[in-house]
């Protein structure tokens, strides 16, 4: 009965933004979500993409500091998450738990604890062209064909592909591996690897479209569809 009762509450402090946007076929597609637990992102057939996102901060008393922008860029759409942090006072080491991480904000001079648990699900054109960049989110991609260039600091970045795509590849991280089941071919292998900052350039078939992974602190994953 206690975990019937709790089980409200949870729900009750998260707050699920879902929204969608047009992007045709001549229009890319540039994800900035800075801070995140994890970005699925996931191809379909429709012109548009959507986005949801599962927010709680400081148990769910700040969820309202959250904010999805959009703006057109031309030949590109961007998708923004924005914190706003003259919203959250109050806010204590309470609020937060063991699987939370803690940001310190005062650009005002104002010290805030920001406890966020923030998961993001993107639905997109499978032929559209991506760009994402994230500081903490780790990076799942499925069932997509167009171009890639997705970074994450410290987050991994694990990518799925047909074994049939035709693909120029750029791979780098900075402290982490990088693993694969693809058949590919090294274009710059070498003798002994680097300890750090290692950029392995490679090409799927005969090569084609441009697929860029880089995280700081992480591992990546090249996995066959």
């Amino acid at each position: 009965m206690l975990l019937l009762a709790l089980m409200p509450l949870c729900l009750q402090a998260q707050k699920v933004i879902n929204e969608r946007w047009p992007l045709p076929a001549n229009k890319s597609l540039i994800l900035k979500f800075d801070h995140a637990r994890t970005i699925q992102l996931k191809g379909w057939d429709k012109p548009e993409v959507e986005v949801r996102a599962v927010v709680q901060i400081n148990g769910g008393r700040h969820n309202d500091a959250f904010q999805l922008t959009s703006a057109d860029q031309g030949n590109g759409l961007q998708i923004t998450s924005l914190f706003r942090e003259e919203k959250v006072t109050g806010s204590s080491p309470d609020d937060c738990n063991g699987s939370q991480a803690i940001w310190n904000y005062n650009s005002d001079n104002k010290q805030r604890i920001i406890c966020m648990e923030i998961t993001f699900e993107v639905w997109l054109p499978q032929e559209a062209a991506l760009k994402l960049e994230t500081i903490s989110g780790d990076v799942i991609a499925t069932n997509l064909k167009g171009s890639l260039d997705l970074k994450s600091i410290s987050g991994f970045i694990d990518v799925s592909l047909p074994a049939a795509q035709q693909a120029e590849l750029s791979l780098k991280s900075v402290t982490g591996e990088l693993y694969t089941d693809l058949e590919m071919q090294i274009l710059n292998k070498k003798d002994e690897i680097p300890i750090v900052g290692y950029e392995m350039k490679g090409m799927l078939g005969k090569g084609g479209t441009p697929v860029r992974l880089e995280t700081i602190s992480s591992n990546i994953y090249l996995r066959k569809e």
